[in-house]
């Protein structure tokens, strides 16, 4: 039996609140939710940085939202 997964990638705003692509139903069984952390963007940004903490305090605020609606949040790092 075939199985079948939506992709919804993460790049810039990381809200649900307001995001259309989660307000329509699912087309497939699965919904996959993936947010890419680029190489130049942590070689560019020194970890002391507020904004690192306020990137995953986002990230740890959209993972929860999405278990609330059954789904979860892959975080990769990597070139998309």
């Amino acid at each position: 039996m075939e199985s079948s997964c939506d992709l919804i990638w993460f790049r810039r705003d990381l809200r649900l609140s307001d995001n259309d692509l989660l307000a329509v139903e699912p087309h497939a069984e699965t919904l996959l939710c993936v947010f890419v952390l680029e190489p130049s963007w942590l070689e560019d940004t020194p970890p002391a940085v507020p904004k690192w903490a306020l990137l995953w305090q986002s990230l740890i605020d959209l993972r929860g939202a999405l278990l609330t609606r059954g789904s979860d949040l892959l975080v990769c790092v990597g070139e998309p």
